[in-house]
């Protein structure tokens, strides 16, 4: 109880869990030896509950819906090895836990709710439930690889997800960007000719590294407001990032591509120029993320990495997002000067000092690293800790452990996140 108030109650719900099982059929429980109750069903009840994964209401329903298998398990174990007088020991609770495990790592969808694993663990079950909480939006984004968006500059979204036009049943999940000028227009002069339009011609940049999984060159642009019905994707470049995810650019102006199929390029390559071949009856650039390396793939619903969109109330940075209809985006870009200043290093020493209206005190924080690769900020006087990560474009606070009122929690973290 002292330990964990989450592991306590577990421990109870383990006990009497399968002390009820047990009378339901009938079967002898004051036969089980203290070991063997402890082992099978209040560390079953623990490890399914709270160790292994997020405490939660479904964590502690299936701790209900496994205790009663675990019994049954260690029943059926204890007849078939009882024949060579051998115990079972703590093989329900290894075969359970590590099944159930398993299974969830299996998951094709994570969603929260469905158990959520321990991602890194900490010292008790609440500290795995605040470790969640505090960084929920950060974690989701660990399970994406970066990748952004292929041009520079302030983009507008023409057609996004499930459009209006394409975009449909297996590839919905895209997108249509378009330039447009001071009063929305796409185009300048009359915008009978593919050169009045913003867009054409602009270069298109390699959201990411990865290797040239395929292109098509060769197919002209089209005239303002004609189709080509038989090269539906008109000139196309796909790359691959990593296994089972690739980007797709389409409509691309022919001869303007830089690379070739099979080279390695990096982040921010300049692949081609935006055209207006295949179905693209004006000048735009289709994005797309897939599976798999063909041209015209189904699409994945896979986010769009670190890009600033405007609203209403000015800007705002997205970590991971998907652009909706009529926003108008542009990537981020590193900031030099901040970069430097921001650069902290394990064993690096920062001197800060906080002022009120009564007094001054004078603190000294330490970057630190943990056996996990995470990087952090320690104040010796306050024995607190924030927790940080930094990339070429922002630098962010993912959790704080220590005193709530202390500097470096008012200063940094609250500020900050």
């Amino acid at each position: 109880l002292y330990y964990s108030r989450i592991a306590f109650s577990l421990s109870l719900s383990g006990f009497y869990l399968a002390f009820g099982f047990y009378s339901f059929t009938g079967a002898d429980f004051s036969q089980l030896s203290y070991t063997f109750i402890g082992f099978n069903y209040i560390l079953t009840s623990i490890a399914i509950g709270a160790y292994f994964t997020v405490p939660s209401i479904r964590s502690y329903l299936w701790t209900a819906i496994l205790l009663p298998v675990t019994v049954i398990l260690a029943a059926s174990l204890s007849k078939i090895m009882g024949v060579w007088q051998i115990s079972i020991y703590s093989l329900p609770f290894n075969f359970v836990v590590i099944l159930f495990l398993y299974i969830l790592k299996l998951r094709v969808t994570k969603n929260d709710k469905q158990p959520t694993t321990v991602f890194i663990r900490q010292k008790s079950p609440e500290r795995n439930l605040y470790l969640h909480n505090t960084s929920k939006k950060e974690n989701k984004s660990k399970n994406y690889y970066p990748v952004n968006l292929p041009f520079y500059g302030s983009w507008s979204v023409m057609q996004g997800h499930n459009g209006k036009y394409t975009h449909k049943d297996n590839w919905q999940h895209a997108w249509d960007f378009v330039i447009r000028g001071e009063q929305g227009k796409q185009y300048s002069n009359s915008g009978d000719y593919v050169e009045d339009y913003y867009c054409y011609g602009k270069t298109i940049l390699s959201p990411q590294s990865g290797v040239v999984a395929e292109i098509i060159d060769g197919v002209p642009d089209n005239k303002i407001g004609d189709i080509n019905v038989n090269q539906n994707w008109g000139n196309t470049i796909v790359i691959k990032h990593t296994e089972l995810l690739y980007s797709q650019i389409s409509h691309i102006k022919e001869g303007s591509f830089k690379v070739f199929k099979g080279a390695f390029i990096k982040k921010g390559t300049a692949l081609a120029q935006v055209g207006n071949s295949g179905h693209s009856p004006y000048p735009h650039l289709h994005f797309q993320f897939q599976a798999t390396p063909f041209i015209g793939s189904y699409t994945i619903d896979y986010p769009i990495h670190n890009y600033i969109k405007t609203n209403k109330n000015g800007y705002e940075q997205i970590s991971f997002g998907k652009p909706e209809i009529e926003e108008t985006i542009f990537p981020t870009e590193p900031e030099e000067i901040i970069s430097t200043a921001l650069h902290f290093i394990p064993g690096q020493k920062l001197i800060c000092n906080f002022e009120t209206e009564n007094k001054k005190t004078e603190y000294e924080w330490e970057i630190f690293k943990t056996s996990f690769n995470q990087t952090y900020i320690y104040c010796k006087k306050s024995k607190s800790s924030a927790y940080f990560r930094s990339d070429e474009t922002g630098f962010y606070f993912d959790n704080f452990y220590g005193n709530k009122k202390s500097a470096l929690d008012l200063l940094l973290f609250k500020n900050w996140l």
